[in-house]
């Protein structure tokens, strides 16, 4: 049986092909993806490069500001800096200033960047959310009071969901912008996303929680999960990537590089970046 079980593991693990699109250099700290083009940050510096040739074709320095964190909104990138500032950059290079912090009066990093409908929704340090509406260009503010500060976000319908550095998770009603502890976790959260609107949250400790319920992925910190089709992809920081089906039986493993997997953008040809911009194209040879 044991010998079974090694060729079926050496026969899921062939399938999985990966190769390296980009080398690796500076670490980075945030990275995104468009239909065209990939941005990646490391605090002082912005890179947007062709999404096919990886050639770079702007950079952008921050000067003495730091970039805390960039997400497209379709073709357009926003970014976040940790003075508060965030702002919008069009295709063409052309900069949109979306949150002033000497018009908001909060000197805080943003933390985190969503989308929902026709609003962008930004969380700053531990204590406010805003949410941008794009087409009245107008916004407006909620104190969030969290006692510890934002790790990371996930929108579900109408609800934003935060897990903070106290291991709690909250959920935020974006209408109504009442504000709710749902659980707290066993270990500090990392990731969170969610299947037909049931979170899965990541942990440092290598586990996730799902449907109420801890599995052990790995001995190192989840660093990312995705979901796509009738797959949850799971990266961890010893970049070792994990596929298992919806009812969590694994799939597939395969260990890509040699740095952390920071995040990653499943397609049929499936991008992973590590935190030492090192970009890796895969093929996972399952639906």
């Amino acid at each position: 049986m044991r010998v079974l079980l090694c060729v079926l593991a050496f026969v899921l693990m062939s399938f999985a092909k990966c190769q390296i699109v980009q080398k690796p250099s500076s670490d980075i700290n945030s990275v995104d993806i468009s239909q065209t083009q990939i941005g990646y940050s490391d605090i002082k510096n912005l890179y947007i490069a062709d999404l096919k040739t990886y050639k770079i074709l702007s950079q952008i320095d921050a000067k003495s500001d730091k970039i805390n964190i960039i997400k497209f909104n379709n073709s357009n990138l926003i970014i976040g800096f940790d003075s508060g500032y965030a702002i919008q950059l069009n295709p063409k290079g052309h900069k949109k200033i979306l949150i002033d912090p000497t018009k908001t009066n909060i000197i805080d990093g943003v933390t985190s960047i969503g989308f929902i409908k026709d609003k962008i929704i930004f969380t700053l340090g531990s204590t406010t959310l805003i949410i941008y509406d794009t087409i009245n260009n107008i916004y407006k503010k909620s104190n969030l009071n969290l006692n510890s500060k934002i790790i990371t976000t996930h929108i579900i319908g109408n609800n934003i969901y935060i897990a903070s550095f106290d291991r709690n998770i909250y959920k935020v009603n974006l209408d109504t912008l009442q504000i709710s502890k749902i659980m707290k976790a066993p270990n500090l959260p990392t990731t969170i996303t969610d299947i037909n609107s049931e979170l899965i949250i990541g942990l440092m400790d290598g586990n996730i929680i799902y449907k109420n319920k801890t599995y052990k992925i790995s001995k190192n910190q989840i660093s990312t999960i995705k979901i796509n089709k009738n797959n949850i992809y799971i990266g961890d920081w010893d970049s070792n990537l994990y596929i298992y089906d919806l009812n969590l039986n694994l799939k597939n493993s395969i260990k890509i590089g040699y740095d952390s997997i920071l995040d990653m953008f499943i397609s049929k040809n499936s991008q992973i970046v590590l935190w030492n911009r090192a970009i890796f194209s895969c093929d996972f040879g399952i639906e």
